[in-house]
């Protein structure tokens, strides 16, 4: 009997050694700092130590397709570097550059490998928590560092006046925000006082980060649930027509009284200075674009270019920024997440992966079965990443590849087949 209980006791403290070990992990996806000149998260260390750990509990899956993708883009990305853009663009890069972002490409996967290999829904449930928890803790700080004007740490927390938590970027932070409101606005075992109060701390929050990605990502976001939301309820005529009514008398509002409009934009600008980059999207949206420090339109146009100039091969990793240096005078990366890609690995490559992205959240919205609390969690999560990948590169984004690791899992196997594993 006291063999037993020993036993028990031993394997109860190995699975809460990996449940720290898991949670420290999703708790830091909310921190990023630039570090010898690479994004680096202490995430990193708490990824492979969760490896190691699955691995020492036979627990270890590697799903064939992805892994075997991973390998043919490992070499071609390699052999691409270091032997066609030399001969294609006459531009040598060093080493250390390409040895650098391969690395950043084999912890996505890493990371993908743990969340597939995270078969335990009370663990998946924790990470989710955790992760928006923590996500939603870091923005009621900047909150309050902003109405109380508080100093202390404005380096490590701020860009400017603009809030970016414990990321290097704001627009990064605000995506994150974004990304933990979905598990607030989705989970339903917390009282609706609690889900409005984080909902709108939440938004706060993004508004604080000065992000215009940021708001066009939420208000995406928004739309989606909109839409969502009418096809689920079987919604009659009446109450249809009636809602595009009031939609449409919004609009007007909008456009008719812009005086008001202008007003409350500058009130919120006064109380969170960050806001009037947010304000001036709203109020000029294609210089906001061009203009402000932006600059994307310049960015996106080089990544076109560069496409064009080499399709099927792309240029490999390492070398983007620069090659744009060399033939257009300009070293920023695409931000965009889909032309990085598809200037990065050639188009059908980058085609394949976004095919299998959309293919999951396809399966999850259409196949009841699958149309879980949880899975439409982290559905949503991939939805509002893959909305915030049109104006920022969030190709190297570490809890994209973790949740969507988490939902290939289930989509494959499902719930049964993951208790029985």
């Amino acid at each position: 009997m006291n063999n037993s209980l020993n036993v028990r006791s031993t394997i109860d403290q190995k699975n809460n050694f990996f449940t720290i070990i898991i949670i420290t992990m999703v708790i830091f996806l909310n921190q990023s700092n630039i570090i010898f000149g690479t994004n680096i998260s202490f995430a990193d260390f708490f990824c492979i130590i969760a490896l190691l750990a699955l691995a020492y509990k036979n627990r270890l899956l590697f799903p064939i397709a992805p892994t075997v993708f991973f390998l043919f883009l490992s070499a071609f990305l390699l052999i691409c570097s270091v032997f066609y853009v030399p001969i294609k663009f006459s531009y040598y890069t060093e080493p250390f550059n390409v040895m650098v972002n391969y690395m950043k490409l084999m912890m996505t996967f890493l990371y993908f490998i743990v969340g597939y290999s995270l078969i335990s829904e009370s663990l998946i449930t924790k990470s989710l928590k955790w992760y928006s928890n923590f996500s939603l803790i870091i923005g009621v700080v900047g909150i309050v560092f902003i109405i109380f004007k508080i100093n202390i740490f404005s380096e490590m927390l701020f860009f400017g006046n603009r809030f970016k938590g414990l990321m290097n970027d704001p627009n990064y932070f605000s995506i994150i925000q974004i990304s933990s409101l979905v598990y607030f606005s989705r989970i339903k075992n917390i009282k609706v006082i609690n889900r409005r109060l984080a909902v709108s701390l939440s938004v706060i929050s993004i508004l604080a980060s000065g992000s215009k990605t940021g708001l066009i990502t939420l208000l995406g976001y928004i739309i989606f649930r909109v839409v969502e939301s009418i096809f689920k309820s079987k919604m009659k005529l009446k109450s249809l027509i009636i809602n595009i009514l009031v939609i449409i008398i919004i609009i007007f509002i909008v456009f008719n009284f812009s005086s008001l409009l202008q007003n409350l934009l500058e009130s919120a600008s006064s109380i969170i200075p960050a806001f009037s980059r947010v304000e001036f999207l709203l109020t000029d949206f294609n210089s906001a674009v061009t203009e402000s420090g932006s600059g994307r339109d310049t960015a996106w146009k080089v990544a076109i270019e560069i496409i064009k100039l080499s399709p099927l091969m792309g240029v490999g990793i390492g070398t983007y920024s620069g090659i744009a240096e060399k033939l257009f005078g300009t070293n920023v990366i695409a931000h965009n997440t889909y032309l990085q890609l598809f200037s990065e690995w050639g188009i059908l490559l980058s085609t394949i992966l976004f095919l299998y992205i959309f293919y999951i959240i396809g399966k999850v919205t259409f196949n009841k079965k699958m149309n879980t609390e949880i899975n439409c969690i982290l559905r949503d999560i991939l939805f509002v990443f893959l909305i915030g990948s049109l104006a920022i590169s969030l190709n190297n984004a570490r809890m994209v590849w973790f949740f969507l690791g988490i939902i290939a899992f289930s989509i494959k196997y499902g719930k049964k087949k993951g208790e029985n594993n």
